[in-house]
């Protein structure tokens, strides 16, 4: 079978058939932007070389002693795909293609949620990220990047012919934490050709909005001992979205106390037992307990006063037996 289809294309070129055209192309392969200018030489590596030239639609040719060159002042075609060719002394004919890609970043990207309203932490969201008028879709990646965290590559159909620019959007599923509140979500293109890789020129940017319930950070509960009548300071502050509001609840004995809805409670210490603090917002509450006893007095201190006392009241008794007369007169010898 492969014997008759070399002698058909024989017969119908009228020479024998050959895989190898000996011409050189500089740069050996390009990738320009569409719009932008581009130049290329051919050269022959034969000496048989009788003419040697270029099939292009875009640009001018020259030739030159050993070499014949092709300028495009701007590439304006998606599928270009210019021709070197060279004809032989023999009469042989032999031509290659040039490996050109024509690429064009995205005009414009830009982020969305798909659906309506404020995220909840621990629940997963669906963002789109819309590419404008970017080619060629088979080199395509889009990046997603939540901070500086690359957490997400969508590439496209690496056989897909179509040249020319087309919009895309890629998706991301994303699992929202109470942490993720504030961040900044970012969508990147990325054209990759193997050893050269363009980044886009725009990315666009998505600030999280997550609600979550009050938390509050270590320790969760505290025990405190505070002598009677000092400063009581009870920090009850606590981070979520909507910003929590405060309630306060008091031992029994101390009911008469302004409650308040202050995140931090300060007064004079009075009364002992258990102070709880209630942080709550649309998205739940949360309890904070503070257990606070009298502080006992420092028992060393105590007993060197005594101690200090006995023995001062030892040595003035001893000293009047020395120094007093019998009849209550005070001498020194």
């Amino acid at each position: 079978m492969w014997y008759f289809m070399l002698i058909g294309l024989v017969a119908y070129s009228g020479q024998p058939v050959s895989s190898y055209c000996p011409i050189q192309m500089t740069p050996p392969t390009a990738v320009v932007e569409f719009g932008k200018p581009f130049s290329a030489n051919c050269s022959s590596l034969s000496n048989q070389m009788e003419k040697m030239g270029w099939e292009t639609t875009l640009g001018t040719t020259s030739n030159k002693d050993n070499y014949v060159s092709l300028q495009i002042n701007s590439v304006t075609e998606w599928d270009f795909a210019p021709q070197c060719y060279i004809n032989m002394h023999d009469g042989e004919q032999c031509s290659e293609d040039y490996p050109i890609t024509v690429y064009k970043l995205p005009d414009q990207i830009l982020i969305s949620q798909s659906s309506s309203g404020p995220m909840r932490s621990g629940q997963t969201y669906r963002i789109q990220c819309d590419l404008v008028n970017v080619a060629p879709v088979r080199n395509l990646s889009v990046n997603w990047y939540l901070g500086d965290k690359l957490v997400s590559t969508e590439t496209f159909d690496k056989s897909d012919p179509n040249p020319k620019s087309v919009s895309k959007s890629s998706f991301l599923d994303l699992k929202v934490q109470s942490n993720d509140n504030g961040a900044l979500l970012q969508c990147e293109a990325e054209l990759n050709f193997g050893s050269v890789v363009l980044p886009s020129t725009f990315k666009d940017r998505y600030e999280l909005v997550v609600l979550y319930p009050p938390t509050f950070s270590d320790p969760a509960n505290e025990t405190l001992e505070i002598p009677i009548g000092d400063e009581m300071i009870l920090n009850c502050t606590a981070a979520g979205n909507p910003s929590p509001k405060y309630s306060w609840q008091f031992p029994q004995q101390a009911n008469n106390q302004q409650k308040g809805d202050q995140h931090v409670f300060s007064s004079s210490f009075q009364h002992p037992g258990t102070y709880t603090c209630t942080a709550s917002n649309s998205e739940g509450s949360s309890k904070k307990f503070f257990t606070v006893t009298e502080a006992q007095g420092d028992r060393t201190t105590f007993g060197v006063l005594i101690g200090g006392g006995v023995l001062l009241g030892c040595l003035l008794g001893a000293a009047g037996l020395y120094f007093v007369k019998p009849d209550g007169s005070f001498a020194l010898s």
